[in-house]
């Protein structure tokens, strides 16, 4: 019987020892990159950082120096169609 409560024992220290362990790493973790979401946060599509200092409505227009590969002729574009979603 006492051998059965040192089992006991022995698992559930070992496993509130485990819980210790990976809350610690899991806390370090967090910490290490959390930075990185702040970083990233706001930047769709653009350079790394994105926080420049643009005044409002300010529009900014990069080429990526490829030229016109437009695979649609000028005038065969379609037309526009007004649609209703019906549920």
């Amino acid at each position: 019987m006492i051998r059965f409560l040192l089992y006991l024992f022995f698992f559930y220290a070992l496993w509130q020892l485990i819980k210790f362990v990976f809350r610690i790493a899991f806390q370090y973790w967090i910490k290490k990159n959390a930075g990185k979401a702040f970083y990233y946060q706001g930047n769709f599509g653009g350079r790394a950082g994105g926080n420049e200092n643009r005044p409002v409505g300010d529009i900014r227009v990069e080429s990526t120096g490829k030229g016109s590969s437009s695979s649609v002729r000028k005038g065969d574009e379609g037309e526009y169609v007004d649609f209703e979603e019906v549920s």
